[in-house]
């Protein structure tokens, strides 16, 4: 039977013909062992056809052309129409092949991160701000829950009424508490120990985690691990671990939190125009690296700076417009970064619920000189390192793979009736990095390579009778990745 956890979970983004659409597999499965052999054959070499340099280019834009690819081509028809005209990020490298694990966190692990991060603020244990009115919301709030028939309830309807038992048990409880429940915040912590909690038989999402606030209920510092839980048909072990600090005293009052528009910042010595903001992003990323480095966090650096707020048609409608600085960062091997693809990969069996490896995610978010939140997900460690510098394929052959399979996985969308009759698509390709990435044998996320990869990032403009979309709906993700050793093409969502 499932229990409805989610009511009380805190709610803490050159030019050629036509060609025939190539019939490969997309995404074979993964032979390790000849993927290695195939990287030790020879020393690396990154092999690049550059834009054509005019006779009277400046020396300034000769650099900038040095780093730039050009190329254009059709589909099956001229309405899958591909643009390459894109900045080309190579590292110097090597390019090693490792092994690696996913990481975890306990109490021990984790305190070192919440001293830190939660410096200077008066902090309560949960009991000690357990008063009279916090236990009022909580009664009035469970017993409206109860009352409108446990919406969200998803269970067979023969079991309803053992599961409404249950909650009216558990509203029981909190009006026993309430009876001893002080009227103000007990005593503050002057040393708060973090204090690990089992995970809840019916909650795969937060077990393993704590949580500690200040009295304003402010400032919130919790920890996801990899604990194993019940879901569906079976248990499954993910590795989703994962430790979050808010601050929403950052924020001006009634300030929305739905962040999740995300723009590029041109100029980083500049105050965005209309974001409210007083330091410019350079600071902001200043000061986000040196909390990471105050952390410990050594082998990191910044990947980017973004200006995060709520979509336009939200602020007027939620609270008061709000910018918020969003620094991200990448682990660095050998000064090679490694990329975060999407959010996390699942593998196994597509008709049962899947375990899944989230993807190591570093991010500090700052308003000012106020640190809003922090998140760090899916630490990896690293492991033997196979393969010290790889063979990679030469990037005109990286090229040629390119033109074969964004055909092989977006044109056959315009004949998909499920994508609305796309009409016509207009790929274009703005930036191709090479990097490293996690991947993962099939059915397997106990463990997994960290291998060099070309990633594309760009837009998708789809045309249908109706209206238009773009595909990429986050552009700071890649929507094509190619393994740089075999031109493979890697699923970030499988994770291999």
């Amino acid at each position: 039977m499932k229990r409805i956890t989610a009511f009380f979970v805190f709610c803490l983004l050159f030019l050629v013909g036509c060609q025939p659409t190539p019939t490969v597999e997309t995404v074979p499965p993964k032979d390790f062992d000849a993927l290695i052999e195939k990287a030790q054959t020879s020393p690396a070499t990154v092999q690049v056809t550059l834009v054509p340099e005019a006779e009277d280019i400046s020396a300034a834009a000769a650099e900038d052309a040095l780093e730039r690819f050009q190329m254009e081509f059709y589909g099956n028809t001229e309405a899958f129409h591909v643009v390459v005209d894109a900045q080309v990020v190579r590292p110097q490298g090597p390019f090693p092949i490792l092994e690696v694990t996913p990481g975890d966190f306990d109490d021990e692990s984790a305190q070192p991160f919440f001293d830190v991060l939660t410096e200077g603020y008066t902090l309560y244990t949960a009991e000690e701000l357990e008063t009279k009115a916090s236990l009022e919301k909580q009664i009035t709030e469970m017993q409206q829950f109860i009352d409108d028939g446990l919406p969200g309830y998803d269970g067979p309807a023969s079991k309803k009424k053992d599961e409404i038992k249950h909650w009216k048990s558990e509203l029981e409880k909190l009006k026993q508490r309430y009876l001893t429940a002080r009227d103000e915040p007990g005593t503050p912590a002057a040393k708060v120990q973090l204090t690990w909690r089992e995970p809840a038989k019916y909650d795969t999402q937060t077990a393993g985690a704590f949580l500690v606030q200040s009295a304003d209920r402010k400032q919130t510092f919790q920890v996801r691990t990899n604990a194993t839980g019940a879901h569906g048909k079976r248990n499954f072990d993910s590795k989703e671990a994962v430790l979050l600090f808010y601050n929403d005293a950052a924020l001006p009052e009634n300030a929305i939190r739905a962040f999740y528009q995300s723009d590029a910042i041109e100029d980083r010595d500049a105050v965005p125009v209309g974001s409210g903001l007083t330091a410019t992003p350079r600071e902001a990323q200043e000061q986000a690296e040196a909390l990471v480095q105050r952390l410990g966090l050594t082998d990191f650096a910044v990947k980017d700076v973004r200006l995060t707020h709520a979509p336009e048609e939200a602020e007027g409608l939620i609270g008061v417009p709000c910018y918020l600085y969003s620094v991200s960062f990448a682990r660095m091997v050998n000064g090679v970064p490694v990329i975060r693809p999407t959010n996390s990969s699942s593998s196994g069996d597509e008709a049962e619920p899947r375990p899944s490896w989230t993807y190591e995610e570093l991010a500090i978010s700052l308003r000012n000189k106020d640190i809003y939140g922090f998140v760090y997900g899916g630490p990896l460690v690293l492991g033997k390192t196979l393969v010290e510098d790889a063979n990679l394929m030469s990037f005109d052959a990286v090229m040629e793979r390119f033109d074969q399979m964004v055909r092989v996985k977006y044109e056959g969308m315009m004949a998909d009736p499920g994508w609305g009759g796309i009409l016509s698509m207009e790929v274009q390709v703005d930036r191709i990095e090479l990097s490293l990435e996690r991947v993962a044998q099939p059915d397997n996320i106990n463990g997994g390579l960290l291998v060099p990869v070309w990633s594309f990032y760009g837009s998708i403009l789809c045309t249908r009778p109706e209206d238009s979309f773009d595909h990429v709906f986050d552009h700071a993700m890649p929507f094509l990745t190619l393994n740089a050793v075999d031109g493979n093409l890697i699923d970030p969502m499988k994770g291999y």
